[in-house]
């Protein structure tokens, strides 16, 4: 059978680059172990290429974003994504485009080991 395939939404605009690239990083592998596929827009060339997303602009990115969502099964919202407009979009349009979320009990097992990982990071 072939595996469903993941997209990993959360916050990006107005964060540190090297943060949300290692938050994005760790979502991808955590669902990842949980056998999906995985699509993370992080490793995509907007967002690897800042001087890209410069020509590109935010709402072209997000445009392409969404493309690279609509090519996925599921979406996994990483915890504090309602405090990002793009990942509410991404919300928005995953729910009427009937992209389902993880299963609740995986998505949580996720989310708590996304917020352990993040409070441990900044113990540090």
């Amino acid at each position: 059978t072939m595996k469903e395939k993941v997209y990993i939404s959360g916050p990006i605009t107005g964060h540190d680059r090297a943060d949300y690239m290692a938050t994005f990083a760790r979502a991808a592998r955590l669902v990842r172990e949980q056998g999906y596929r995985v699509v993370n827009p992080t490793r995509h060339p907007p967002c690897r290429w800042p001087w890209l997303y410069r020509i590109m602009g935010y709402r072209l990115t997000l445009l392409y974003d969404l493309a690279l969502m609509m090519t996925c099964d599921r979406i996994y919202l990483i915890p504090g994504w309602r405090d990002s407009h793009g990942a509410c979009i991404e919300s928005f349009t995953a729910f009427h485009l009937r992209i389902r979320r993880l299963p609740s009990p995986l998505k949580d097992v996720i989310d708590q080991l996304m917020e352990k990982d993040t409070k441990d990071t900044r113990i540090k």
